[in-house]
């Protein structure tokens, strides 16, 4: 893999927010080899969102390869995945640490789909793998 760009829903500008549909706020970080190059800022407009913004991606982010948020519904995810964009989503608010997750592949799981989303929680679930908080 060379270059991966990854988004992370920041609407705050400090964590990692929910509501990636509303979210204007995006951290874009850029790997090269696994290795963070360049990290920037997008500012959507409100149109420009994902929740008024139709396919391709919204301007600023059509070249990610993931999105990290706490939050993104079903119509959204699906819509990424067409974009061939990795939905994660997590309760980890820390961008540093999502993206350390991220680099050692603990913030995806093998599933059947390399495009299906992926749900991630600190912790876990009690041990069967699946990745969420029951």
């Amino acid at each position: 893999m060379a270059f991966t760009t990854v988004a992370l829903t920041m609407q705050n500008k400090r964590e990692i927010t929910e509501h990636a549909g509303k979210c204007r706020n995006f951290l874009l970080v850029r790997f090269d080899q696994g290795k963070e190059v360049e990290r920037s800022w997008v500012k959507l407009s409100l149109d420009e969102t994902f929740s008024q913004w139709g396919a391709p991606l919204p301007p600023g982010l059509q070249k990610i390869d993931a999105l990290i948020t706490r939050g993104a519904g079903p119509g959204l995810q699906l819509r990424l995945a067409a974009q061939k964009v990795r939905a994660l989503i997590t309760d980890i608010t820390d961008p540093d640490l999502a993206l350390a997750m991220y680099c050692r592949g603990e913030l995806s799981a093998p599933i059947p789909s390399p495009w299906s989303p992926v749900v991630v929680a600190e912790g876990g679930c009690g041990g069967h793998g699946c990745g969420c908080h029951h």
